[in-house]
């Protein structure tokens, strides 16, 4: 019987940029300055993670976490989306 462990994987290449998949950047500006705030898991395990974005010119405005990324499994394919809360 063989055993498994997870092993660290690089995040950076030779020339300091992320090794792994691709930069997030903000919806709405473009930026890539953009900090993560509150994860949530649903009942259906899907995953969002709450961003705010230093570049946006609202970033004063109390709403400037209005970006999450959501992680959504469905039939063993694994989706990203971003949503933004909009004020109504």
């Amino acid at each position: 019987m063989s055993s498994n462990e997870y092993v660290s994987l690089p995040l950076l290449d030779a020339d300091n940029h992320p090794a792994n998949g691709a930069m997030l950047e903000c919806t709405a500006c473009g930026d890539s300055h953009l900090h993560h705030g509150e994860i949530s898991i649903d009942e259906h395990g899907d995953i969002a993670i709450r961003f705010w974005c230093e570049g946006c010119p609202e970033s004063d405005d109390p709403m400037r976490d209005n970006l999450k990324l959501l992680i959504h499994q469905h039939k063993g394919k694994t989706y990203l989306s971003w949503q933004r809360l909009v004020p109504t």
